[in-house]
Formats: C-alpha cells, structure tokens, sequence
C-alpha cells in the first residue's frame, strides 16, 4: 500500500493532442490519343493540390515533475501543386516470343511549399520534376520481363520539418 501511495504522489500525468488535417483535389482527362498496330495509346494529363496540417500541444496538468516529458508545441503546413502525364506505349503484340511490348512514360512537376506556423515563416515555392520510364515484355505467358528507370523526389515530412524539444527523465 505504501509504494502505491507514493507512486500516487510522484506520477505527473501528461497528455498530448496531435491533429493532422488534409485537403487532396485531383483533376485528370484520360482517353486514347491514337491507334498503333499493337493497340490504342492512352495519356492521362492531370493537376492535382495537397494541402497539410500539423500541430502539436502537450496539455499537461503541473505536477511533482512538472517539466519532464513535456515538450514545446509543433505546428506546420505544407502545400503541393502539381502537374502530371502518362501514357503505355503497346510496341508489339501477339507476335513469337512477344506477347506483347510495352512502353511507359510518366512525368510530374510540383511546386511545393512549407510553413512553420508557429513563427510564421515560410519558404519560398520550389519546384521539382520527377519521371518514369518503363519496359514490359511479356515473351510468351508464363516468362516476362520488366525494367525502369525513374526519378523520384521525396520532400520532408512534419517530423523533420517541425520537430519541437521535448526533456524525459534520465
């Protein structure tokens, strides 16, 4: 009983609120552009607009260890704008050893956006390009190939960007 008591007595209860809102619009046309002989060229062309929310408040009740554990606030936004393509070429198909041959390309520009709400700055818009390009051989039907080669680009997460201090005991 009297290690619970004093347990009672030392505990500091901490409790956090993490919210993350996200806003996605997308907008595409797809069709086929043209016929080749091993079959109808489709592209798609489209836009599309992320937006991110982040914050982070720790709602803790002052305590014995009133301190420990409990960290700065954290609040960030992020913003994408985007532009994309792509399209499967059908090279050969039905031919010996070539099933079919295929063809892709993809394209996408973003320009991206980052804020740090609590201070109030922001960057500036940056752009960047990514691309694909992918080979698809089926020789006959239980034996394929596949190859590509792309480009991606991966911009930071709330954790990198917006990271507060928090102190824990040692």
């Amino acid at each position: 009983p009297l290690l619970g008591s004093c347990r009672t007595a030392l505990e500091s209860p901490v409790t956090r609120r993490e919210l993350y809102t996200q806003t996605i619009a997308q907008a595409f046309v797809s069709g086929n552009v043209f016929e080749l002989p091993a079959g109808p060229v489709p592209i798609v062309l489209g836009a599309e607009h992320r937006e991110f929310d982040y914050s982070l408040r720790f709602l803790s009740t002052p305590g014995p260890f009133s301190g420990f554990t409990v960290g700065d606030p954290e609040a960030g936004s992020s913003s994408f704008n985007d532009i994309f393509a792509e399209t499967l070429i059908p090279v050969v198909r039905d031919k010996p050893f070539f099933n079919s041959f295929e063809i892709g390309l993809g394209a996408r520009y973003s320009w991206a956006r980052f804020g740090n709400e609590l201070t109030g700055q922001h960057t500036e818009t940056r752009g960047s390009a990514t691309y694909k390009a992918e080979l698809n051989w089926e020789v006959m039907d239980w034996a394929r190939v596949r190859a590509s080669f792309q480009r991606a680009v991966r911009e930071p997460n709330f954790q990198e960007l917006f990271v507060g201090t928090a102190s824990a005991p040692q």
